[in-house]
């Protein structure tokens, strides 16, 4: 078995990466959203359409049970998820998959359905398997938050194309305290996945917002050789066609976020007060 990871949080520019990556490094596909909570064993649309359908790990998991072939007992549950992997990675055979993950789903996985901290048996599987780890990090939180109230409302988590000048957006209103604790749990959470990983040999992190700026400034190319370096592979020329997604959010907060003025007077009053400037909210 031969197979990567993309870690990161929900909203965190995952399958603008994972487009990147397909239209620079054709050998490599990536997977949707693999692991989901164990709620509903429905079959989902991938996140590219370049990549085979694959089957959720949760809904493999049930047949699979049924058929007596794993054992459904909670602590056996990352040793069916390497089970999964290997039959995953043989279904895109002879490119290489990079499966994306997100740190919330790695909890029902593991066992850790709410906790404070990055899943210490989930990071040790993945060390003692040898399967690199790309850690996606988005800096500004505060703009996952705006994205995941926003796509709630609206129904549409991404788009292929640029919102109409005529398409209304839904208002949302948000508990300035409540944000502030969000973005904290979310940032302490990454920092503890960091944190497990360090040292591990087979972990690299790539920057969503740096991604994102050098596409305007491709000369630097930092970014593009650190995957080159994760994937182990030498990049194509770039299309100026490949890669689909487009912001699901305004460049300007206020125009969805009524209370944007009480937000914005809290988080400058803390070390996140950044996070509400232009051009830095606006960048990614």
């Amino acid at each position: 078995m031969y197979v990567r990871l993309l870690l990161s949080t929900q909203r965190s520019g995952s399958h603008f990466i994972k487009s990147y990556i397909e239209s620079r490094f054709p050998s490599v596909i990536c997977s949707g959203e693999v692991l989901e909570e164990p709620i509903a064993f429905a079959r989902q649309a991938p996140a590219l359409s370049t990549h085979k359908d694959f089957p959720k790990f949760w809904l493999w998991y049930e047949i699979e049970a049924a058929a007596r072939s794993i054992s459904v007992a909670p602590d056996r549950r990352i040793e069916a998820f390497e089970d999964y992997l290997i039959k995953a990675s043989a279904l895109v055979k002879p490119r290489d998959l990079l499966i994306d993950v997100k740190y919330n789903s790695i909890r029902s996985l593991s066992g850790y359905l709410d906790t404070e901290c990055g899943s210490l048996d989930f990071t040790s599987f993945i060390i003692s398997r040898q399967i690199p780890v790309l850690h996606l990090i988005r800096k500004n939180t505060l703009r996952i938050i705006i994205s995941n109230t926003l796509a709630q409302k609206t129904g549409i988590w991404h788009r292929n194309k640029e919102r109409s000048a005529d398409e209304p957006l839904p208002k949302i209103r948000f508990q300035p305290k409540v944000v502030l604790n969000d973005i904290r749990y979310l940032q302490k959470v990454t920092k503890d996945y960091q944190n497990c990983f360090s040292g591990y040999t087979g972990y690299e992190e790539i920057v969503y917002e740096d991604v994102v700026l050098e596409q305007a400034q491709p000369q630097t190319g930092s970014n593009l050789r650190t995957l080159a370096h994760f994937l182990d592979k030498k990049p194509a020329a770039p299309s100026p066609d490949s890669i689909p997604f487009k912001k699901t959010t305004p460049e300007d907060p206020s125009e969805v976020v009524e209370n944007w003025d009480e937000v914005c007077r809290l988080l400058r009053g803390t070390e996140h007060g950044w996070m509400v400037e232009t051009p830095l909210l606006a960048a990614a």
